[in-house]
């Protein structure tokens, strides 16, 4: 790389050129950064913007060392929303909540160990410990070394051999513009459950091979159930995994005399006894896994202590709201809104058979990797598992076309 250009390259070009690389995964986004560091020119805001790529050049120059996992332990991976593009970096507390209510499902088990990043390990074993007996699960006993894999950048993840991953939520978002991050990394083991996308464009044929080899897709709204299985791909709506995060918490006790929360609503005007709440956070765009889970909790907590009734026009406050046993009123800014359809409305079905159904199937295939399973042994066993789910997708997608 020729020195004169970078000491008398214009400082956006030069970041533009820095993420470009970052975008495709280059090794010189490494000697471009080193290159960079000093440069006395930069202004605040560029400044700012060298600063949030820095921990993203690392793992291209030399990747970050991989969790070493015990043996008889189990990689497994505890969705984050972390990426080098801020623009695509979530800050929904919404997406951790989405997380939280995946870890339900192996938090409720008190015969799981868990095991790997220490304050993650202490914010959800505090969670794992105060689980009520009643909602607690039996099953094999294992010891999970959890590792975070995050979402829209698995292909910068550090990642042990064989990490089982719970694949859910809304893909692809691409990374400055540049390569998808789907195929997700190699090293992960992957489940898909509630999986949402938006455009058939994304179902490129690298896509749909992959999706393929993992069959079945359970997806979280019947427009993904119908793009995949345009595609030959064995999917099947499966409802949106926010649905089982009351699990994890006792029963609530509804008090009236308590505030209304409007979560992203619009609050009558002149309303008394209200709270407004937001679901967007700048911050839980940089904030370790552990602290943005420590945010989900205490969100839901809120949810369940402080109100009596929640109205918001978002699905990840309606649903796990809704499945920690409060009165919830729907105000979607789009009720047409095809990520809705099969999830909320006057016309869907009851949540509490989708909460029922996803509880089942994840409890199968838990069941499954603690007991030493192969992938293709649990993958199998999905596929037997909701063989009738498939059969009912099919069925109601071939009618839709008559």
């Amino acid at each position: 790389m020729d020195n004169s250009a970078v000491e008398t390259g214009v400082p956006e070009a030069w970041l533009t050129a820095l993420a470009n690389l970052v975008s495709v995964r280059s090794p010189l986004a490494g000697a471009l950064y080193q290159r960079l560091v000093n440069r006395p020119e930069w202004t605040p805001a560029q400044r700012a913007a060298f600063v949030k790529l820095a921990p993203w050049v690392g793992p291209n120059a030399a990747p970050a060392p991989t969790p070493e996992v015990a043996s008889g332990d189990i990689a497994f991976g505890v969705m984050g929303y972390h990426t080098p593009d801020p623009i695509q970096t979530s800050r929904n507390i919404g997406d951790w909540v989405q997380t939280l209510s995946m870890m339900s499902h192996v938090l409720r088990r008190p015969a799981i160990e868990l095991a790997g990043d220490e304050d993650l390990v202490r914010v959800l074993g505090e969670v794992q410990d105060n689980v009520p007996d009643e909602n607690k699960l039996a099953g094999p006993a294992g010891r999970l070394h959890l590792v975070e894999v995050n979402r829209d950048a698995t292909l910068y993840d550090s990642l042990p051999e064989h990490t089982w991953t719970f694949v859910f939520g809304w893909y692809m978002k691409q990374v400055y513009g540049g390569r998808d991050q789907f195929p997700l990394n190699d090293r992960i083991i992957p489940l898909f459950i509630s999986f949402h996308i938006s455009h058939a464009r994304f179902l490129t044929p690298a896509a749909v091979e992959y999706l393929k080899a993992n069959a079945p897709v359970g997806c979280r709204d019947w427009h993904t159930v119908r793009l995949l299985h345009d595609k030959g791909i064995p999917a099947y709506f499966s409802g949106c995994m926010t649905t089982t995060v009351g699990g994890l918490f006792p029963a609530v006790e509804i008090d009236p005399s308590k505030p209304v929360a409007y979560v992203d609503a619009n609050a009558p005007e002149g309303a008394t006894g209200i709270v407004r709440l937001k679901n967007l956070d700048d911050g839980l765009r940089t904030r370790p896994l552990a602290q943005s889970m420590t945010q989900a909790i205490d969100r839901m907590n809120r949810y369940r202590n402080d109100f009596s009734r929640i109205v918001t026009s978002r699905l990840h406050t309606a649903l796990p709201a809704e499945s920690c046993g409060l009165v919830i009123e729907w105000q979607p800014r789009d009720p047409k809104d095809r990520r809705f359809v099969g999830l909320i409305g006057e016309n869907e079905p009851p949540r509490d058979k989708m909460r029922e159904r996803i509880s089942g199937i994840m409890r199968v295939l838990i069941d499954a990797i603690l007991s030493g399973e192969s992938p293709e042994a649990v993958r199998e066993l999905y596929a037997r598992e909701v063989a009738d789910d498939l059969l009912v997708a099919r069925e109601r997608l071939e009618a839709e076309a008559k």
